[in-house]
């Protein structure tokens, strides 16, 4: 009867060490990324985040143990976000000027940035966006070194996509630049597709995980990025990435 007794006490011992061995190691972050369907968006019937974002940090918790709360926030303060040391991470479109505040991890994919004319605009070559009326989400800076600086360009700064889509519907603008499966998804949500035309894409951008150099947590960006590359392995990512058609 002792035996059985201390065989269980030992039992108990375990379980109880292994449990507070993972309440050391699992750790509360919080990753921040913009509101532009279907990457994240917020949806009020379910009250939670949902798409490509949501989908892969859910992962994450789960090969990870960590949990991870989830902030949406225009582009435009992403980076004060970092600065300040209130978020620690995101998955994001990389950039010059955002690498300063944060040190960047496993790849997730790369997307591809461009531009997309108004229906019946001629855009074949990059020279043909001179004098064209485009529309920029406003912080989406350093995603091409000619279209940046180039003020043969008219630039036109709006909050989001959507804003952009309905500018070039009203005929207001030329195109609009950025992300162009974000773009085009949006345009089939808003029943906005007939007005575009001719897409001429400048380049793919990594979208990578990048943390807060402010951040308390940076130390777990190793394990993070670790499961980000097992996710490419067994076909998890590509798996989310065809659901939302990245």
């Amino acid at each position: 009867m002792k035996k059985i007794i201390g065989k269980a006490s030992r039992i108990l011992v375990i379980s109880s060490m292994l449990c507070l061995s993972n309440a050391v190691l699992s750790k509360e972050l919080k990753f921040v990324t913009v509101d532009v369907a279907p990457w994240a968006s917020y949806d009020s019937e379910q009250e939670k985040v949902i798409g490509f974002f949501a989908d892969v940090i859910k992962e994450l918790e789960q090969r990870t143990k960590h949990n991870i709360e989830i902030t949406l926030a225009p582009f435009a303060r992403i980076d004060r976000e970092f600065e300040s040391g209130r978020q620690d991470c995101t998955i994001l479109v990389t950039s010059d000027k955002r690498s300063l505040l944060v040190d960047q991890g496993a790849t997730v994919f790369y997307h591809k940035i461009g531009v997309i004319a108004k229906k019946g605009i001629s855009l074949n070559v990059y020279e043909d966006l001179h004098s064209l009326r485009i529309s920029v989400v406003r912080g989406l800076v350093n995603f091409h070194p000619d279209f940046d600086d180039d003020e043969n360009i008219k630039k036109e700064y709006d909050t989001d996509y959507v804003m952009g889509l309905r500018k070039l519907s009203r005929g207001r603008i030329d195109g609009i630049a950025g992300a162009i499966e974000t773009i085009m998804y949006l345009a089939r949500e808003n029943g906005l597709t007939d007005y575009l035309g001719d897409r001429l894409p400048l380049l793919s951008i990594p979208v990578a995980l990048q943390c807060s150099k402010q951040s308390k947590n940076i130390h777990l960006m190793r394990g993070l990025s670790k499961a980000i590359e097992e996710m490419h392995k067994d076909g998890t990512l590509g798996s989310i990435q065809k659901k939302y058609y990245y």
